[in-house]
């Protein structure tokens, strides 16, 4: 059974960014608890806003405004061999505010440090989004790009499942009673000014279609990923990160290569 880790093709230093909407969050924090086990430094943060996460074992909340001080809290939470969350204040909402771009690559150049990983896009709870011309945020650093989307929302109307519908309208030409369809889907995701708008040229761009947790929504997965590849992903990731086996399929145009994802 694939791990997150190795369906994403995760090299041994990454920084990941985690976009779209469906599953960011506890994509983000699965990756961290495999990359852990796996013997590996992270440094969980984000660039917009999350929830704060809920107390776990192995991960400690650190939150600063001054990159200094943020950066030598996150080097002694590492010491102590835990997973930092990184923030720079908690909102009146109870959200963990993100730092700035210049502090994620302060983050990723700790010497001990092996992956950052980024929530760098917010969803307001919704399984799909197209992102207004500023966002995401995703910083220079970002080697691999995470778009992910919730396949509940293929088939259904673009106004019940979409975050900023009238940016999805902008995107694909669909008009408010239109349902979503892959092609849609995947403009919004991985096409111009979508959900991967930013990302360094050099970044691999690697879409997760999640909650593909019965045959019918594996089937509807299956053609969104079709689609994604079609429209030029050369990796796509089938997954229900809510269960036990977090990865189902991965679509891709050639296995990993030898060392792709390095011990």
């Amino acid at each position: 059974m694939l791990t997150l880790r190795e369906a994403l093709a995760v090299g041994g230093r990454e920084v990941v960014a985690f976009v779209g909407a469906g599953g960011k969050t506890t994509a983000m924090f699965r990756l961290a608890d495999e990359l852990r086990a796996d013997g590996r430094t992270v440094v969980v943060t984000t660039t917009t806003k999350i929830m704060v996460p809920a107390e776990s074992e192995g991960r400690e909340l650190v939150v600063g405004t001054r990159d200094g001080d943020v950066v030598a809290a996150t080097a002694n939470v590492l010491g102590r061999g835990h997973v930092p969350v990184v923030g720079r204040a908690i909102t009146p909402d109870g959200k963990l505010a993100g730092v700035t771009a210049d502090q994620v690559a302060d983050l990723a150049a700790l010497p001990r440090v092996t992956h950052v990983l980024v929530e760098a896009d917010g969803a307001a709870h919704q399984p799909f989004k197209a992102p207004r011309e500023d966002e995401p945020v995703i910083t220079a650093s970002a080697t691999l790009v995470v778009p992910v989307v919730g396949i509940e929302a293929l088939g259904r109307p673009l106004l019940e499942v979409s975050q900023r519908p009238e940016r999805v309208m902008a995107l694909t030409g669909l008009g408010p009673a239109d349902r979503l369809d892959a092609r849609a889907i995947a403009r919004v995701l991985i096409g111009p000014g979508g959900c991967t708008n930013g990302a360094p040229s050099a970044a691999r761009i690697v879409p997760l279609v999640n909650k593909a947790d019965d045959a019918p929504r594996l089937e509807m997965a299956r053609e969104l990923a079709a689609e994604l590849r079609r429209s030029g992903a050369d990796r796509v990731v089938i997954a229900t990160l809510g269960g036990s086996r977090a990865v189902v399929e991965v679509l891709a145009s050639a296995p990993p290569r030898s060392g792709a994802v390095p011990g």
